[in-house]
């Protein structure tokens, strides 16, 4: 009966941090790429949920295959796309994988973080491009002195 009660929590969590990594708040066209996110996320999440509960004896070879599995499903879906797309997708499988294990604060931690890379692109360049300006600064006036 717990079984059953996690992997209910863990399929509702799936389904609003893959939605999540591509949600917009002003794009209405977005909402494709939010459905299929949600899905891959929930299907990394079935799987892996369903590997873990049935290797209770501690057989790890399950868990690793289905892995496997969900990684070369993905890979193997999403070869037509482009590069952002393939690694949204990749991302949301890894954060259902990471959900399907029973880590759910790094899932949600994970899922932030590549939210934020994903839609403040431009901020994060601009810091570490700034930073290594500083750093080569730094060294040009120590070849100076």
């Amino acid at each position: 009966m717990f079984g059953f009660i996690s992997f209910s929590i863990k399929i509702i969590l799936a389904s609003i941090m893959g939605g999540a990594i591509n949600y917009v708040p002003e794009k209405k066209e977005n909402r494709q790429n939010i459905f299929d996110t949600a899905l891959i996320c929930i299907f990394a999440t079935a799987i892996l949920a369903i590997t873990k509960q049935l290797s209770n004896s501690g057989d790890n070879f399950l868990m690793g295959f289905g892995i496997f599995s969900v990684f070369i499903s993905i890979v193997f879906i999403s070869k037509n796309l482009g590069f952002l797309q393939r690694i949204n997708w990749l991302f949301a499988s890894l954060i259902g994988i990471i959900l399907g294990v029973g880590y759910i604060i790094h899932a949600v931690i994970l899922t932030i973080l590549i939210y934020y890379i994903l839609h403040n692109t431009e901020d994060v360049l601009d810091f570490i491009y700034k930073n290594s300006d500083v750093s080569q600064d730094s060294a040009e006036l120590e070849r100076d002195r």
